[in-house]
């Protein structure tokens, strides 16, 4: 192929300018070397008549090549056959083809977790035991993110629901499971209930619908100030102590502050349980407390009395007063003698002696008399005979 077919071909290839195409046009017939571009070289050789044994014509050949460009210069001198081609070669490494990154920016959309409480949104993150959603300093505690979330200031409720929390007079308490008839409770101000101390005594003490703020396993009732025990020999009977701060006292002594008896406590004395000090009848003498029982001797009516400070009645010793009825709710008393047995009885002196006179028909039968019951006095022959004007005789009436 001739040097300008193959300058054509260059140039329908895109690999020479029509510029470098006619340059190279015109250098041809001068020079093998054709400089085709910048860094760019195509080595392109003329035909040479080159004289050897076998008559064979040797045509070189256009070769280009893009990594690596060689240039051939080629002096050709046909007057002897024994001079060889000089060949001189430039070898030059191509740079390699610039490359252009785009940097893509990928954006990811996140919804980020939130329930609305009364038509304020609170957002979320998940805990272990479920969801903490806040705005500003509010907090809540939810089991999910929802339209349908449980939800609480205090705690997880599905944590809630293990554990038994009741609310008095607007504070919280959180109870413990046992098998007692009341639980033990204390205050409560959120937070896990794990972590609320159960040392000392309770806040609380709750059943199924009351609570209380004393243990009614012990403390059966309160009146007023004082807290009330069962007491264990006796039906409807208290023994109560004093509280202090509306609380039990610590220690309960062996004699309680008030003996109560009744419903709930209904009725209390400081000196015993009120139910058994109703069977006794009740007097003052000369400003003492006595404390009475039926006689068993005297009349019907007549009362047995002994001095009574309190406490258990029937260790009382009733044989220091001795009462018979006197006008409709009276008492006449003495240390010696029960009152009514002087009934039909009167004490006389007589000759500078006390006698005891019972009236008969006659008039009196009189004896000596020295204390007690004018009864155990009267048996036997009068002392004394004694009519009603006042004489007496030791052997008959007057």
């Amino acid at each position: 192929m001739s040097d300008k077919k193959k300058l054509k071909n260059l140039l329908d290839q895109g690999l020479i300018s029509e510029e470098e195409y006619t340059k190279g046009i015109r250098k041809s017939s001068n020079s093998s070397l054709i400089k085709i571009g910048v860094g760019v070289f195509a080595a392109v050789s003329v035909v040479i008549a080159v004289l050897n044994p076998s008559g064979v014509e040797d045509q070189p050949s256009l070769s280009v090549s893009e990594p690596v460009t060689e240039s051939k210069e080629i002096s050709s001198n046909n007057a002897s056959s024994d001079l060889q081609p000089t060949t001189t070669i430039s070898t030059s490494k191509a740079q390699p083809p610039s490359t252009t990154t785009t940097i893509r920016s990928i954006i990811t959309t996140t919804t980020i977790p939130s329930v609305t409480i009364g038509g304020i949104t609170y957002t979320c993150t998940q805990d272990y035991d479920g969801w903490t959603c806040r705005n500003g300093v509010t907090t809540y505690y939810c089991d999910a993110v929802s339209n349908y979330s449980d939800c609480s200031k205090l705690w997880y409720p599905n944590v809630l629901d293990n554990y038994d929390i009741v609310t008095v007079s607007n504070q919280d308490y959180v109870c413990s499971n046992s098998f007692s008839t009341y639980d033990d409770c204390y205050e409560y101000r959120g937070g896990n209930p794990a972590n609320v101390s159960t040392f000392g005594t309770p806040d609380l003490w709750c059943g199924t619908n009351s609570c209380y703020e004393y243990d009614p396993s012990e403390w059966s009732v309160v009146v007023g100030n004082y807290f009330c025990k069962d007491r264990t020999s006796g039906y409807n009977q208290y023994d109560c102590y004093e509280g202090f701060g509306g609380n039990p006292p610590t220690y309960a002594g062996f004699n309680p502050d008030l003996y109560c008896s009744g419903y709930e406590a209904s009725d209390c004395s400081k000196d015993w349980y009120p139910d058994d000090l109703a069977r006794y009848e009740f007097l003052t003498y000369y400003g003492s407390t006595y404390i009475c029982e039926d006689a068993w001797g005297g009349s019907y009516g007549d009362l047995d009395c002994g001095r009574y400070d309190g406490g258990n009645p029937s260790n009382v010793w009733t044989n220091d007063l001795k009462c018979s009825p006197e006008g409709y709710s009276g008492y006449d008393c003495d240390r010696d003698f029960y009152p009514s047995e002087w009934e039909g009885y009167e004490l006389v002196n007589i000759g500078g002696g006390t006698y005891v006179c019972e009236d008969n028909w006659q008039g009196s039968a009189c004896y000596r008399y020295y204390s007690g019951s004018p009864s155990s006095s009267t048996y036997g022959l009068p002392d004394y005979y004694c009519n009603s004007w006042g004489d007496c005789s030791k052997d008959n009436y007057p």
